[in-house]
């Protein structure tokens, strides 16, 4: 249960002329991780991946076009037929004609929108945009600030350009300037200075009268207006017609991709071509009838042991996968280590629980992971994350209806006469208890660390010098306890632990520098009390202060009331932030340091889950 599936490393001997057919098999398997064997033997050749990779594009294109519609499964097509049906699909020519035209008309109103503002920023100027257009002049439009308007108007007038200015006020804070000037000259050092706006005047709507220009914007409009209804109608009819068939063409296109790349990693003789591997090994013998039965026995196949890491494969219920997802997104646990996740599925709760532990900041963590659940990807953190804080949530309702807690109230005694323990009362025996539970923890991971260096090579030292370190933790805890109490056992203990402590550091080498963490770690779960405590005198504070009640008015009942809620919600955010953020640590620092190396690979066999289509 500790650690990943065992995985056995195969070669298979196959003969080449039956090449596709095997890979085929080997695909609907979906049992084998490949490898690309050392064997020094010819390269077998990536076949059709050009023409695949084309005709999905090609599919993948047209389907983002059209409007999803639900999927008719097919059966699966040769690759020969099905890249002869999409590079012939003249109807996917046309979806990509209409989204085409669809940018350009998306591009057009961009300029229609400038164009409709611009010409109304020169309505009633008299202008025509048709005569600006001279040999001898040049037409320059921009929008200045107001209060450099006249300093514009001043420093024109006071060059050697011989021009003419038009101004309008736009709004409280803009003014165009409408220059015209000697086509030879330049006043870019004029717009640049005063860091204007400028004002595209070539636009191809901008025709005639500021009048004509408007009308010619809205009749352009509305005709794009209605090609694109015609488009969409069009679009739709498409998607009913074809969008099943290339969603189809897609998954198939997919497989075949998968099955020509893996191409890559066989080596092959003038008769037979190699596969190496890994298999999950309770499958091994199932996976060899089943090749057997559809070579009729003409296989060759052997187990290998080079020495080579395993990939890392665990199984797990559903509801705890996404304690997987964040394990990998840490670090993907080793196949010959100890995989940590269970203990993290059991502590992590248990650490959260205890820190927020209140029924009511509980239920309300739970229905806001679920929200997230519903609004977030499957496959993201987010999701993940949320998923694990629902159980998370769990346990912080049962801690809290363990400790007697509802937003700070104690609510127990209404329905039921139990309380197992009492934040402020018991502080001392729940500090004992967290630092116990450390303890706990920490020599669990030096007994997984020395689990998972006893059986590498040359790492005996490194193994031995975790059961020293157990051994100094457990010599200190006694010496420490006979100093509080006075008993004369305290200095035998003690010298005793300085010598395995001594002994730790010569036999861990370079992690003689960790040392220090043997009484540090432990210790360092006291912050469970720490923040679980500091939450709910946090909550009691504020029930005594903002209950709300009717004895100040109205008025005064709805601000202790929104006052109420606002620092239980506060409160509540810290408690579950730091619940999450602690709880966390505490497994990855002060436990995974012990033993876990993570980097590990993910097992990844050859296969693919068909959706829509079938063999």
């Amino acid at each position: 249960m500790l650690r990943t599936e065992p995985m056995q490393k195969i070669r298979i001997l196959l003969l080449e002329s039956e090449r596709e057919k095997c890979i085929e098999f080997l695909h609907r398997q979906g049992l084998v991780d490949f490898r690309r064997s050392k064997l020094e033997l010819g390269e077998v050749q990536q076949q059709s991946l050009n023409e695949i990779s084309n005709a999905l594009i090609r599919v993948n294109g047209a389907l983002h076009i059209l409007k999803p519609q639900e999927v008719r499964p097919m059966r699966h097509i040769h690759l020969t037929e099905l890249a002869s049906r999409v590079r012939d699909a003249k109807f996917i020519d046309r979806v990509f004609a209409i989204g085409d035209r669809r940018r350009e008309i998306h591009e057009d109103e961009s300029a229609l929108n400038y164009s409709e503002k611009v010409a109304g920023y020169f309505s009633g100027m008299g202008v025509d945009f048709s005569r600006l257009q001279s040999e001898h002049l040049a037409f320059r439009a921009a929008l200045f600030d107001r209060k450099d308007a006249d300093k514009v108007v001043d420093r024109l007038k006071g060059s050697k350009i011989k021009s003419s200015v038009s101004t309008r006020e736009i709004d409280k804070r803009s003014v165009l300037i409408f220059i015209a000037y000697q086509k030879d000259r330049s006043i870019d050092e004029i717009i640049k200075d005063f860091k204007a706006e400028e004002i595209d005047l070539k636009s191809k709507y901008l025709q005639g009268t500021t009048d004509h220009a408007l009308a010619l914007v809205k009749k352009t409009r509305e005709a794009f207006a209605h090609e694109m209804g015609s488009m969409e109608k069009e679009i739709a009819e498409l998607s009913a017609k074809h969008y099943s068939e290339l969603a189809n063409y897609r998954e198939m296109l997919e497989i075949e991709s998968q099955r020509s790349a893996a191409n890559s990693n066989f080596k092959k003789t003038e008769r037979v071509f190699v596969v190496e591997g890994w298999v999950p090994a309770k499958k091994y013998e199932d996976f060899v009838v089943a090749l057997k039965g559809f070579t009729k026995n003409k296989f060759n196949i052997e187990k290998i042991h080079d020495g080579e890491l395993a990939p890392s494969l665990v199984k797990r219920p559903k509801f705890l996968q996404p304690f997987d997802f964040l394990m990998e997104f840490y670090s993907v646990p080793r196949s010959d280590e100890i995989d940590p996740t269970w203990i993290f599925i059991v502590s992590f709760p248990i650490f959260y629980g205890l820190m927020v532990s209140d029924v009511g900041y509980g239920i309300a963590s739970l229905l806001f992971a679920t929200w997230i659940t519903k609004k977030t990807n499957p496959e993201g953190i987010m999701y993940n994350s949320a998923k694990i804080w629902q159980l998370n949530s769990v346990a912080a309702m049962v801690f809290g209806f363990l400790s007697n807690q509802y937003f700070g109230f104690q609510l127990n005694q209404y329905f039921i006469n139990f309380t197992a323990f009492d934040w402020v009362k018991n502080a001392t025996t729940i500090l004992l208890l967290t630092i116990v539970f450390g303890l706990v923890q920490v020599i669990l991971g030096f007994i997984f660390s020395f689990i998972n260096n006893w059986h590498k090579k040359g790492h005996r030292k490194a193994a031995i010098s975790k059961l020293t370190s157990i051994i100094t933790i457990l010599l200190g805890i006694v010496a420490v306890y006979g100093f509080f109490t006075g008993a004369s056992y305290m200095l035998p203990f003690g010298i005793a632990m300085f010598i395995f402590l001594i002994v730790t550091g010569a036999l861990s080498g370079i992690e003689a520098s960790e040392i220090t963490n043997l009484m540090t770690h432990p210790l360092s779960y006291a912050r469970i009390l720490g923040f679980g405590l500091a939450s709910i005198i946090i909550a009691m504070l504020i029930d005594n202060a903002f209950t709300p009640n009717f004895h100040s008015g109205v008025l005064g009942f709805i601000l202790l009331l929104v006052v109420f809620v606002l620092l239980h919600f506060v409160n509540m955010i810290l408690g579950i932030f730091e619940g999450l953020i602690q709880g966390v640590r505490l497994n990855f620092v002060e436990f995974f340091s012990k033993f876990y190396v993570g980097g590990g690979i993910k097992f990844r066999p050859f296969g693919y889950k068909r959706v829509h289509t079938e063999e």
